[in-house]
């Protein structure tokens, strides 16, 4: 299964710290480059 998602379903996990849900919920996690640098500003 892909999901794709923007930047706030990741920094809103992160707010609550459980990004590591996405692991156990998924075989694969990738971040966009542009996701990764949106993080970065925030």
């Amino acid at each position: 299964m892909l999901i794709i998602s923007d930047t706030s379903v990741i920094s809103n996990l992160a707010l609550i710290d459980r990004l590591d849900v996405l692991p156990k919920l998924f075989k694969s996690v990738v971040m966009p480059e542009a996701v990764f640098r949106e993080l970065g500003n925030l």
